[in-house]
């Protein structure tokens, strides 16, 4: 018996719409692009963060206090992990499905009308405010 059809290749990112069978070798290859994609954006988004931090803005933890060593990481973290998400993610040819991921991290801070402007999706602004 085989078995369904759970994703596309296009909800992957490549402009294909074949359907990808579950455990095949195609959703296999897909899924472990997308795992290495994440792999090297977090570590690069790691090495990248401390030094910025502590050689550019001059902040560190020990001196400066941990509180604003930590803030300063989230707030320098979250933009930059996302770029390079987008960067790599382009590399690897996935840019469509990494973007989806960078707006849907978004979305829970940014309000969707702001985030639909962003898209373009103008013609999609027919709810109620």
């Amino acid at each position: 018996m085989d078995s369904p059809n759970y994703s596309s290749i296009s909800t992957l990112g490549t402009k294909t719409t074949e359907e990808l069978k579950r455990w095949s070798w195609r959703w296999w290859k897909e899924w472990t692009i997308i795992f290495i994609v994440f792999g090297i954006t977090g570590s690069t988004t790691v090495r990248i963060v401390r030094p910025l931090l502590t050689n550019i803005l001059g902040i560190e933890g020990w001196i400066d206090g941990p509180w604003t060593y930590r803030i300063s990481y989230l707030c320098v973290t979250i933009p930059l992990y996302s770029l390079i998400l987008l960067i790599v993610g382009t590399i690897f040819r996935r840019q469509a499905y990494f973007k989806k991921i960078v707006f849907r991290m978004y979305g829970r801070f940014i309000p969707e009308r702001l985030i639909k402007r962003i898209r373009g999706d103008r013609n999609n602004d027919n709810h109620v405010v």
